[in-house]
């Protein structure tokens, strides 16, 4: 069977950590290398991970640098041919890592993932009148699926997530720059690079939702932050990506000649947060300089009306 290595990125967690650390020891899964990465804590939660004892944990301590940077700060150290990351606030479920493996190894998938059970502080389920509707259950194409990423934003439960480590060294590391939405950036990255994704249609984790969840403390931050995964990861998709996601898989059948940076600025437009939109309108004025750049936009528009 696979070598599973666990990353558990911790910061701050002691409250929690020690039943993070419960359920992957009880998992039924015979081969498991547990990486443990407190990142700068002020309490001891490096000191719990330390001494627990009922699966052997490989517990590191370093300098705070953000999520991004423990992620791969543990991924870095995985020796398994599977990675499943995991934050110190949440719980596996029972046989999670079993039923993961299992389709990453007959499936064709390069990435699995999985729903989560929404938990309080204290470990109990919640109702679903108590906790926003994050994580729906998907089964789409990558088209579709960079699509609703990119108009919807992230649906996709980063502790559910498990992959191949070296599906991981060919996407790159997580970017450090992104505190509260770097899962978001991967998992468009990874379409990106033709990347495809599973998910489970039951919870694989416990999600804890509490009041220092990092990916909802700021809205700010948060908004600054999807602007600016939305507009690196125009540049990083291919024309054809951009092309079938705008107009769908018919269009190889017009002749659009469109650039790579005016099909992005479209699908900047298309989005709802107006800041976006507005840089998309901006971008598709200074390409259209020529009576022939503004031939093939107002064509453009014709196929996407229709």
């Amino acid at each position: 069977m696979p070598k599973v290595s666990v990353v558990v990125v911790s910061y701050n967690h002691e409250r929690y950590i020690l039943d993070c650390l419960k359920s992957i020891a009880a998992q039924s899964y015979p081969s498991l290398e547990v990486i443990c990465v407190d990142d700068g804590s002020s309490d001891n939660s490096f000191q719990i991970a330390q001494s627990f004892s009922e699966v052997e944990v490989q517990a590191f301590s370093k300098k705070n640098g953000g999520p991004s940077d423990a992620i791969n700060f543990g991924l870095e150290r995985a020796t398994g041919d599977i990675c499943i990351l995991t934050s110190a606030d949440d719980i596996l479920l029972p046989g999670s890592i079993e039923e993961r493996v299992r389709l990453l190894d007959h499936s064709e998938a390069d990435i699995v993932c999985g729903l989560a059970q929404w938990i309080d502080g204290d470990g109990e389920k919640l109702k679903p009148s108590e906790h926003p509707d994050l994580f729906p259950p998907f089964q789409m194409n990558s088209v579709d699926l960079f699509r609703k990423l990119y108009l919807m934003g992230n649906f996709i439960c980063a502790p559910s997530i498990a992959m191949h480590l070296s599906t991981f060294r060919e996407i790159g590391e997580f970017d450090r720059k992104f505190i509260q939405l770097q899962d978001y950036d991967y998992w468009m990255r990874a379409i990106c690079l033709g990347k495809t994704f599973h998910c489970i249609d039951s919870p694989v984790v416990g999600y804890r939702w509490h009041d220092k969840n990092l990916s909802t403390s700021n809205d700010d931050r948060s908004e600054i932050e999807t602007r600016q995964i939305l507009e690196q990861i125009v540049s990083a998709a291919s024309s054809d990506l951009l092309s079938e996601v705008l107009f769908g898989s018919n269009y190889a059948y017009f002749d659009l000649q469109l650039s790579h940076s005016e099909l992005g600025a479209l699908l900047m437009m298309k989005h709802s947060n107006q800041k976006l939109s507005e840089k998309g309108r901006d971008r598709i004025a200074e390409c259209l300089t020529s009576n022939e750049r503004q031939d093939a936009f107002r064509q453009s528009i014709l196929v996407y009306k229709n």
